[in-house]
């Protein structure tokens, strides 16, 4: 008498139909969420590259990496609240703090006002 797994009788040559792994099954998940937030994060970074490349003027830069600042906000949320369901290392989510402090202080440089000369 024959056994079945995954629907296939055992033992006659053909591979079993892997069974889903729930651990396979949030790996997947993991990767995909993260994967669309580090392309929204790609995309937000493109236009400051094109602003840069042409050199265009500081105040263009500031909507553009206020945005690129609110995409990496969204990733370090994600690895906080799935570190452990994902598997991100604690070094994964400080490195991601650590450049969104870079990304802050280069918004603040682009952001600020020029200063207007003092007419007496």
């Amino acid at each position: 008498m024959c056994s079945t797994v995954g629907g296939r009788a055992a033992g006659d040559g053909s591979q079993p139909e892997a069974l889903p792994n729930v651990n396979q099954t949030t790996s997947d998940q993991c990767k995909e969420q993260y994967g669309a937030l580090k392309k929204d994060l790609e995309a937000a970074a493109q236009p400051i590259r094109e602003v840069k490349q042409r050199r265009g003027p500081a105040a263009a830069l500031c909507g553009l990496i206020t945005a690129y600042g609110e995409a990496e906000i969204k990733i370090i949320e994600f690895v906080d609240a799935n570190s452990t369901r994902c598997g991100f290392s604690r070094n994964f989510g400080d490195d991601a703090r650590k450049a969104h402090v870079t990304t802050e202080r280069l918004a603040a440089e682009a952001c600020k006002k020029p200063q207007v000369p003092w007419r007496e």
